[in-house]
Order: C-alpha cells, then structure tokens, then sequence
C-alpha cells in the first residue's frame, strides 16, 4: 500500500490518464485523416491503450485512494470518450470493462460517477435521479445496458467471446449497490 501511496503522491496516475487522453486523441485523428497505414497503426495505439488500463487497473486495485483519485482527475469522462473505440474491440472492451469493474467496487463516488455524463460530479442522494444527466442516454450504465442486450442477443451479437457479457454483467452487479444505478437501470 505505501508503494502506491508514493506513487500516487508521484504523479502516477495523471501520467497513465494523460498518456491515454493522448493515444485516445492520436487513434483519433489517424482515423479521421484515413491514412492508408492507418489501420496498424490504429491497432498500435488500441495495444497501448490496452497496457495503460492493464497498468491502472492493478494501480488501483485495493485501494480506495487511487479510485477517488481517478475519479477526481476524470477518469469516468475519458472512459466516455473511448467507448466508442470499445465496443468495436473485443480486447480493448474486456480490458476496460475489467478497468471498470476495479474502479467502481467499493467506490461509491466512482460507482456513482458512471450514472453522469460530464465531468462534475452527483450528489449521492435520490434526488439527484431526476437531473439531467441522469436522464440523458448518454451515461457508461445506459452503455453497459446496451452492450449487455447487444451480447447476449442472439441476432446481434456477432462475437463469441463468452468473457465480455461476464464481464459487463459483473460491472452492472457492482453498480446495482447504489442508488442512483439502480435508479438509471429500473
């Protein structure tokens, strides 16, 4: 725990979520561009994006401190901006989705975090069911939701990797601790 203390006091974590908003916005921009290389390279950046969220995955497993801390430097908005990216990787998908599950257990800011669809946060109370955010469609839970249908659709679901509606049902167990989940999932 004192490794990842000094680590965290380190800077640690901003280095990993800087370095993902970077490959995310690199990926990006070599799409958009339709650089005929492009699809290795695409392949590259989703690689390393997959080793950032394998590294803050262990970083933050057992430690409440680096999950608030995660929280607090936007970690719920950048997995909002590369959801797109998921759902058209089965690896990168599973690796956030394990990211995720990490993130949010035991957390209840983080948890609560994933039912918003900016970088502010909610309060933890029932009232907060009826802002706007949290009737947007645009929340990682109405996401998760989706995928899940999607996954376990026999007529849509076009991969057989049985770890990914484990994964996102696992996620979805976790997030039905709090109220404001259950408030987005009922």
């Amino acid at each position: 725990e004192s490794a990842k203390t000094a680590a965290l006091s380190a800077g640690l974590l901003e280095e990993i979520l800087d370095h993902i908003k970077l490959l995310h916005c690199r990926m990006t921009a070599m799409h958009l561009t339709s650089i005929s290389s492009s699809v290795s390279r695409e392949e590259n950046f989703q690689g390393q994006i997959t080793a950032a969220f394998e590294i803050l995955r262990n970083f933050m497993y057992g430690s409440s401190d680096v999950k608030k801390a995660a929280h607090d430097n936007g970690l719920t908005p950048v997995l909002l901006k590369l959801w797109a990216w998921c759902i058209d990787d089965a690896e990168l998908f599973l690796c956030v989705l394990e990211c995720m599950n990490v993130y949010v257990a035991k957390c209840e800011k983080s948890a609560i975090s994933m039912v918003s669809n900016s970088s502010s946060s909610i309060s933890s109370t029932a009232l907060s069911l009826s802002s706007s955010r949290v009737n947007s469609s645009n929340t990682l839970v109405h996401h998760l939701i989706k995928a899940a249908l999607k996954e376990t659709n026999p007529a849509t679901c076009t991969r057989t990797n049985l770890p990914l509606p484990k994964s996102i049902f696992s996620l979805l167990a976790t997030l039905s601790l709090t109220l404001e989940c259950r408030g987005v999932m009922w």
